[in-house]
């Protein structure tokens, strides 16, 4: 597993991005940024690699798409660059967390899929 993280500025403010390669086929990305609605917050989403694509699927509330959590958010007024950075870093901290959940996702969209396979030849 390995990860880079960049520092940028942005026109809503500062923000940071690392980027996990959990395997050949999926990565992690996780952002840093102050949010619309007022907090500084880090969020994870998956992208599955198709060619030199980077595909994210929404699951729109079902739990079927790829993978999208805040994992940490603080309100905030403002925000400098060192504010983007401590906070982070502090949310990367959660990495092994968040693979856990990352696993636990897919594995249950796993389940959904078997479980769906298994009505359908029932019903043939």
């Amino acid at each position: 597993m390995t990860n880079d993280t960049i520092y940028f500025p942005a026109e809503d403010g500062p923000r940071a991005l690392t980027i996990v390669q959990l395997d050949d086929s999926i990565e992690v990305h996780l952002s840093t940024c102050r949010q619309s609605r007022g907090c500084l917050a880090t969020r994870a989403l998956t992208y599955r690699k198709h060619g030199m694509t980077l595909v994210h699927s929404s699951s729109h509330d079902s739990g079927c798409g790829d993978f999208r959590e805040t994992i940490a958010a603080v309100p905030v007024s403002d925000v400098t660059e060192a504010d983007v950075r401590e906070f982070h870093e502090r949310a990367l901290i959660q990495l092994p967390l968040v693979r856990i959940a990352i696993d636990l996702h897919y594995a249950k969209q796993r389940s959904i899929d078997l479980a769906l396979a298994g009505e359908e030849r029932g019903h043939g």
